[in-house]
């Protein structure tokens, strides 16, 4: 198993053994799975080998993005050679990955510069990238401190707000004074 949070690399390194009684002729790995998994180099050609002994062996890369979804994803390494009577032997081995969540989000801009009379409003809006692999849920915005939140009646006309991966959203701030505030 291979746990993967923020998508990235995992190198196997893979070695033939021939255990049987007769040469292997024109060994081969090649991998398959699922498209959002790459692998680096796809296949790759040992040499001959004779009965009882173990090849060189190689290290593969295999490739995942940031935005692969979560979940259990089964790489099949399927192994062949040639007997010496021209049949072909497999064998194949899985590798599995667990591609976990990885829920995150930038926003855009990062300061607001409004200009608010006394009594009046004025709006802005903010962009919220889901920047993860996995669905953002129930995304709530609200003013901590400062003079904003004290001096200003704000409105955002978005609650429970809810993005997919790799989406975005524009949310709506509206900023209300009161008369006394110049």
């Amino acid at each position: 198993w291979y746990i993967l949070n923020d998508g990235g690399k995992v190198y196997v390194n893979y070695s033939l053994n021939n255990t049987g009684n007769t040469f292997a002729y024109d060994p081969n790995i090649s991998f398959s799975g699922d498209s959002s998994i790459g692998f680096h180099p796809n296949s790759y050609n040992f040499s001959d080998m004779k009965n009882g002994t173990s090849n060189n062996s190689y290290v593969f890369q295999i490739n995942v993005s940031k935005l692969t979804s979560p979940g259990i994803y089964n790489i099949t390494a399927n192994i062949s050679w040639r007997n010496p009577d021209n049949t072909m032997g497999s064998v194949r081995n899985v590798l599995t990955i667990n591609v976990t969540s990885n829920k995150s989000m930038a926003f855009g801009p990062s300061t607001l510069n409004l200009s608010v009379g006394g009594g009046g409003q004025n709006s802005t809006t903010l962009t919220i990238n889901s920047t993860g692999n996995d669905l953002l849920t129930n995304v709530n915005l609200s003013c901590l401190s400062g003079d904003a939140c004290t001096s200003f009646t704000i409105t955002i006309n978005e609650t429970n707000i809810n993005i997919s991966a790799n989406d975005s959203k524009i949310v709506n701030f509206t900023f209300g004074s009161n008369r006394g505030l110049a």
